[in-house]
């Protein structure tokens, strides 16, 4: 494994952390309260530095990332909805 020829474009290490936090952010048994936030903030962040740096790539990386923290918190604000209100229902019917 040789370097990298000058020139080369590599992809923006927010980029790959927005992604990789936002996939666990989906997965049920992976899924810690903070990681859509984490992977929305970067990837966010990834995307401002990919604008200001040619040399790097990963806009498609970071969009993911955030696609998928932003389906994340969608997901967690319709299951708390749905135990909250199925905890009022069965308060209500005792």
């Amino acid at each position: 494994m040789g370097a990298a020829p000058a020139g080369a474009k590599k992809n923006s290490t927010l980029a790959v952390v927005s992604l990789v936090t936002g996939i666990l952010a989906i997965i049920p048994c992976c899924n810690l309260y903070i990681m859509w936030l984490v992977a929305i903030i970067t990837g966010f962040m990834a995307k401002a530095e990919i604008k200001k740096n040619p040399n790097l790539t990963g806009d498609g990386l970071a969009t993911g990332g955030i696609v998928l923290g932003f389906l994340s918190l969608v997901i967690i604000v319709v299951l708390t909805i749905v135990q909250i209100a199925t905890g009022a229902l069965s308060a209500i019917m005792r």
